[in-house]
């Protein structure tokens, strides 16, 4: 049963993360509709393309660490280019985007109310020649300007003062030492994280940042494989997705517990059976 659970978890992510690498050496337009919930594999299938289209329905997130894992699928990569360490709260929170939200992160290229989202579809499909170009005429039809102003401008100075950091017992110093109504938040929203996804989640976005994507891949890969060796995610999809009792029991429990050789273990080149 264990080998062929290993060999399942080696061949599936495999799969799926040379196709997120293909998207984004793809060389005609990939357009996305990110027309309603947009989340984890979805955003790999997505964010990696040259169109992703989000209107007012959008709600986009990385919400893994809820179950024990972390932000893959290239998440390394895009998220640690969000100014401001925005990308290293949003995957350590898993907190939801709208439309406008999902814009300012770069998630999302161009906003268009739901209403004209089936006529570009419609002038899409319609078109002789296929080229970024084309796609790019289309969008510029719509009159998109907007009055929008994405919430996480409004924080971005605070994200930016707690999550900051290079590991995440200095982000839980940092928020416990505000006391503020915003810091408590989101303490007890991480509080319910597993705290080795925490962890490593804090540490690949602080290595993503200098990597190009397929780097990134790579060492996401290493993460998922080792996360599948180990027992936090299992327990947080039993505990989230299965019986839903929202009450995982992580190991380590807390923070305070982890060992530094228990995340490291995380990052480990897999030899033979790299991605690439």
């Amino acid at each position: 049963r264990n080998d062929k659970i290993s060999t399942l978890s080696h061949d599936f992510f495999k799969e799926e993360y040379l196709l997120n690498y293909q998207i984004s050496k793809f060389k005609k337009p990939w357009i996305s509709l990110l027309n309603g919930i947009a989340m984890g594999g979805g955003l790999g299938l997505s964010v990696h393309g040259s169109h992703r289209i989000v209107s007012e329905n959008t709600i986009t997130a990385m919400p893994e660490t809820a179950i024990g894992f972390f932000p893959d699928v290239g998440g390394g990569y895009f998220l640690s280019r969000i100014e401001n360490s925005i990308g290293t709260y949003l995957a350590l929170t898993g907190k939801t985007l709208d439309g406008e939200n999902s814009i300012y992160a770069n998630i999302g290229t161009h906003l268009l109310e739901d209403n004209l989202v089936d006529d570009f579809s419609k002038k899409i499909l319609s078109l002789n020649k296929y080229t970024i170009n084309d796609v790019d005429y289309i969008l510029k039809s719509y009159d998109n300007k907007n009055n929008a102003n994405p919430s996480l401008i409004n924080e971005s100075e605070i994200i930016k003062k707690h999550f900051n950091k290079k590991n995440i017992i200095n982000i839980f110093n940092s928020l416990k030492n505000e006391n503020s109504i915003w810091s408590k938040e989101q303490l007890l929203i991480l509080e319910k994280k597993s705290p080795t996804s925490l962890a490593v989640t804090t540490k690949q976005l602080d290595l993503s940042s200098s990597l190009d994507l397929r780097d990134c891949l790579i060492m996401e890969f290493r993460i998922c494989q080792s996360m599948m060796a180990k027992h936090d995610f299992y327990e947080g999809v039993r505990a989230n997705l299965v019986d839903k009792d929202r009450k995982p029991k992580w190991a380590p429990q807390n923070i305070e517990m982890l060992d530094e050789s228990h995340i490291n273990d995380h990052f480990k080149s897999l030899k033979q059976k790299e991605l690439f």
